[in-house]
């Protein structure tokens, strides 16, 4: 079995049809989709078994916040394996391969949304979120009068403002991603026949961009109803939410109903006369540390602490043995020590760093096993969220 660098899409695009259940009548789309993502250099790996390709995946550079530092990260995408070629350990060895690649380029983290949580964990990715998905009807979302002060505007693309406007909320809070114009073209590409759009409402105040809505607006057949679905949702005060939400309100006549997006710690009730329609939990994101040195130094707002940590990665032996974190006046610190008080693999340890777990919590779900004088060391939690690769 042998990995490189695909210098053709189609068979790739072939496969991964076949492996998300993708109609005929979207075929034509998604290979679309596969064309351009190739052409704008992503790169595609697959794995080979007697020169016939069984397995791939698509990785998506990008520089993600990480506990308010940009952090070069990987996205991983579009797994998929043959059908006759299943059970075998392509996909497996094809992932393993891919997070060397990502080390030998001196990548610090790596992301996915999995089909299946233990397998992922079996490469060393653990999950680090859990946001809602708001299911509302537009006629329930209350909100203010209308100020002059804020202008809507309906766009097919950002402009060069309204991409600085995003990368620069980006480094605030949660778990997003710096878009280049490549990412934007991604996250518009239409996915299948039952979209309708795919566009940005950029939001506009003394002539300076305030808030972002990105959104999918779509037809659905078999309910015969359409839904405005938003994925991101970014603002700068009250008055722009507001506005916000006025202009999705504003569709009532045209929508269904809209599915928000959001993070666990956004604040929707008051801008609604009634419970939503339906609370979607999940989304899902799986991270994995790929070099911790990456880590070494970055800002990490949380109390002074300091841990003795014995890891296991199967993969990446540089990130085995024991190692000591220290956080000393918001900087984190990573060095290696000979006496660990706790053990555990890799993916658990890139999810407590992340914010989304303590170590305590994994004390308790037994996925950390006490090995020395744990003396209740832990780190601040983190509110978690990421939209890409969705």
């Amino acid at each position: 079995m042998e990995y490189r660098i695909l210098d053709d899409y189609r068979l790739f695009s072939k496969m991964a049809g076949f492996s998300f259940s993708v109609t005929a009548r979207n075929q034509k789309i998604y290979e679309e989709r596969h064309q351009e993502i190739f052409h704008e250099k992503r790169e595609f790996l697959g794995a080979f078994d007697n020169k016939d390709l069984a397995a791939g995946l698509i990785l998506y550079p990008y520089m993600m916040n990480f506990r308010n530092n940009l952090v070069k990260t990987f996205g991983v995408g579009d797994v998929c394996s043959r059908a006759d070629k299943r059970g075998k350990g392509e996909v497996r060895y094809l992932l393993n391969e891919s997070v060397k690649l990502m080390y030998s380029r001196s990548v610090g983290l790596s992301i996915l949304y999995p089909f299946n949580y233990d397998f992922y964990r079996g490469s060393g990715w653990e999950v680090f979120t859990n946001s809602s998905m708001y299911v509302l009807s537009p006629s329930q979302i209350k909100t203010v009068p209308e100020t002059a002060n804020i202008k809507a505007v309906d766009m097919d693309f950002p402009d060069k403002q309204g991409i600085e406007y995003h990368n620069r909320k980006v480094s605030e809070k949660y778990n997003h991603v710096i878009r280049s114009e490549n990412d934007w073209k991604d996250q518009l590409r239409m996915f299948s026949d039952n979209e309708i759009k795919r566009g940005v409402v950029q939001f506009y105040k003394d002539s300076q961009v305030c808030g972002m809505i990105k959104y999918v607006y779509s037809y659905i057949p078999k309910e015969d109803s359409t839904v405005f679905t938003v994925r991101t949702f970014f603002y700068d005060d009250f008055e722009t939410k507001n506005s916000m939400f006025l202009f999705i309100k504003k569709l009532s006549a045209q929508i269904s109903s809209v599915n928000l997006l959001a993070p666990n710690d956004f604040i929707l009730f008051a801008h609604l006369s009634n419970s939503p329609v339906a609370i979607k939990k999940g989304n899902h994101c799986m991270i994995r540390i790929i070099d911790l040195n990456a880590l070494n130094g970055i800002f990490f707002d949380s109390c002074d602490a300091d841990i003795s940590v014995e890891l296991t990665d199967s993969v990446i032996k540089e990130n085995n043995g024991s190692f000591r974190f220290v956080v000393d006046n918001k900087k984190l610190r990573i060095s290696k020590t000979e006496d660990p008080v706790i053990s555990t693999d890799i993916g658990t340890f890139s999810s407590i760093l992340s914010g989304y777990v303590g170590i305590k919590d994994m004390i308790d779900c037994s996925k950390i096993k006490i090995i020395g004088k744990y003396d209740g060391t832990d780190f601040k939690k983190e509110c978690t969220f990421i939209t890409e690769l969705s």
